[in-house]
């Protein structure tokens, strides 16, 4: 066996678990030994498709144990794989394939005429159909391609709108199972404890939070991703479950619910949430009446976690969003000279570890934005830390505004106004200006008691004087992607 971990050796070394249930979807149940022989014979009808790992394939099957199986039987051929989420139509499915270099899709949608002249598509319906009846004798793929060749291409758009992928190494993936594994705070280590799956299994927390808890022998619970906030309480009780993964407008929409129902069950005891930030006062009122246990996790794509915060750390820092639990050596704050700030400067978040992929395809090429330079990652994001390594999120790069010649945070201030009477949500976007190259221009979703001039009041008080808002338009919901994230780009004027 290669001396190198890579992720195929990991999956097959998941034989070990033996009959302990590795996947719950439905009625139907897994165990460990089934699941290996079934992602066996799946990389085999891969292998005899003619596909090589010269090839990249996409998977878009529904959120169910075939897609995972598939992911994981590409990962042990040796096939490169995107994933792709099933719902996007058969023509954006090409569109995705065409700017990836995507071979073949798995898809579950009917074969286009538009699809036909582009690509080589065949529909799984029944997973036995892609099943050998002789597997292959496969050989983990350290031995014979080594832990640099790509494993995955993790698709993201953030709020951009414009897809990019970041494609990992099998050594990368599998550091970052180790890493998540080390983790005190991601994973319940004891047989027999059940993760809920509520994430699209195309995305990459959706896609590494499975392996991540069948790499230590839990059982892997799938239900749809599409569901009401109603249905979380009644659905982690009857499955008995012991960690989840929440967005936070999950958590969000159950402040609506009576507070019976939104009080998730103390048995299960750790409720992860990420992808979009909360603000301080929006992590106490979960940690106070929804759940004890939280722990929030800001992560990216291209690099996965980066840090944790539990409710201890959340109780005594609020607007943090956590410590750098791992390879915190690798991580710096700088300025746009690439200097390094000091305490509670704001700056660039940069990367250089044992977890960075081999390329990404489609990102930005200005500096700062999400990317390469230098050999170190940047991950697009604006940072600062505390004297207590504490990491402050201030936004994006790419949203900032530069108003004669002084920085504006829209997400600073989208937080602070969150709190204003009569403000549902809003978000903030540059406009041209003649003289002062940029100003903000507020969008706001407001309710029945919003008043204006209490809200510009609110402004006054709140801000500096540079941020206090030249135009407010008001909107009936802000754009936002599925994972909860504002599409700037979608605000009409943003394209300024």
């Amino acid at each position: 066996m290669s001396k190198i971990l890579t992720v195929d050796i990991l999956i097959h070394e998941l034989k070990k678990y033996g009959t302990r249930v590795a996947i719950e979807d439905g009625a139907k149940k897994l165990t460990y030994s089934e699941l290996v022989t079934k992602v066996a014979s799946r990389a085999t009808y891969l292998l005899q498709k003619g596909l090589t790992s010269a090839d990249r394939v996409g998977i878009a099957l529904r959120d169910d144990r075939d897609m995972l199986l598939m992911q994981l039987a590409a990962v042990y051929a040796g096939i490169p794989v995107v994933s792709i989420n099933w719902r996007l139509s058969p023509a954006s499915q090409v569109h995705l394939a065409e700017l990836f270099g995507i071979k073949t899709i798995l898809t579950i949608r009917p074969t286009t005429r538009n699809c036909d002249l582009l690509y080589d598509k065949f529909c799984i319906k029944e997973s036995d159909k892609c099943e050998p009846a002789v597997p292959f004798s496969l050989t983990p793929i350290g031995e014979h391609l080594g832990g640099d060749h790509i494993c995955m291409g993790l698709l993201s758009s953030g709020s951009t709108g414009h897809p990019k992928a970041s494609f990992l190494s099998h050594k990368v993936v599998a550091e970052r199972v180790q890493s998540a594994i080390k983790s005190p705070y991601l994973l319940k280590h004891a047989a027999g404890k059940r993760h809920l799956s509520l994430l699209p299994l195309a995305f990459s927390a959706g896609n590494f939070f499975a392996l991540y808890n069948l790499s230590v022998g839990n059982t892997v619970v799938l239900f749809s991703p599409i569901f009401d906030s109603n249905e979380v309480t009644p659905v982690l009780s009857e499955k008995r479950i012991d960690s989840v993964f929440l967005l936070p407008s999950h958590l969000l929409d159950m402040f609506s619910l009576d507070e019976e129902k939104r009080r998730i069950p103390s048995s299960t005891s750790l409720v992860i949430t990420g992808s979009a930030p909360l603000n301080q006062e929006q992590r106490i009122s979960i940690l106070d009446e929804i759940t004890p246990n939280l722990c929030e996790v800001y992560a990216t794509s291209a690099i996965g976690n980066i840090t944790y915060s539990t409710a201890e750390h959340i109780r005594k820092k609020p607007a943090s969003c956590g410590v750098i639990a791992y390879e915190a050596s690798n991580f710096e704050v700088v300025a746009d000279d690439a200097t390094a700030c000091d305490i509670g400067e704001i700056g660039h978040l940069r990367y250089n570890g044992k977890r960075l992929p081999s390329f990404i395809e489609g990102c930005a090429t200005k500096i700062g934005s999400e990317g390469y330079w230098d050999g170190w990652y940047y991950s697009g994001d604006l940072v600062s830390l505390d004297i207590d390594g504490a990491l402050y999120l201030h936004g994006r790069k790419d949203h900032m505004i530069i108003r004669g010649g002084v920085n504006i945070h829209p997400q600073l201030i989208e937080q602070t106004l969150s709190q204003a009477p009569g403000v549902v949500s809003l978000a903030i976007v540059a406009k041209s200006h003649k003289v002062l190259g940029h100003v903000p221009v507020y969008f706001v979703v407001k309710d029945q008691d919003f008043e204006e001039s209490v809200f510009l009041s609110f402004c006054r008080d709140k801000l500096s004087s540079h941020e206090v808002p030249d135009e407010i338009r008001f909107i009936d919901q802000l754009p936002l992607n599925s994972w909860g994230k504002i599409i700037r780009a979608d605000l009409p004027i943003a394209n300024n």
